[in-house]
């Protein structure tokens, strides 16, 4: 875990690194988790986030990494660049919503199927899209 030093024209971000099982490219943005799949659990290796495996949601991918790659995700802070992914229907996201990652085949992060008021990714803009979208967010799931 790294932490961003203090200045006063950056914002403060905490940053993990992980490896790139996911078979395929994570770009920014993506919401990333743990890999549960009994032989790829060793604490670094990550995929993009699912329904199957919300629950070891670790963070937002902070650069693109490729299938194998070491990256950087952002595990506590601002993402300038963050996947929402869109239900189909017209959907609205506030300013302060909770959000998390959760539904099949997405990549991003909504606020649809979260259980809690208590979200791992806030919202800072007001998403009013039905399509993919990124947004700016804040992380926090420390």
């Amino acid at each position: 875990m790294v932490s961003q030093t203090l200045n006063e024209t950056d914002a403060e971000v905490f940053y993990g690194s992980f490896t790139n099982v996911a078979g395929q490219t994570i770009t920014t943005g993506n919401a990333v988790s743990v890999c549960t799949t009994a032989a790829s659990i060793d604490g670094k290796s990550f995929v993009l986030s699912q329904d199957n495996n919300r629950h070891s949601f670790a963070g937002i991918a902070a650069e693109d990494v490729a299938d194998t790659g070491t990256g950087r995700f952002i595990a506590y802070g601002y993402a300038a660049s963050t996947l929402a992914f869109g239900l189909g229907t017209s959907i609205i996201c506030n300013i302060d919503d909770p959000m998390g990652p959760g539904e099949a085949a997405s990549l991003g992060v909504n606020s649809a199927g979260l259980n809690t008021s208590f979200g791992p990714v806030v919202s800072l803009e007001t998403i009013t899209t039905s399509a993919d979208t990124y947004f700016r967010a804040w992380v926090r799931a420390m």
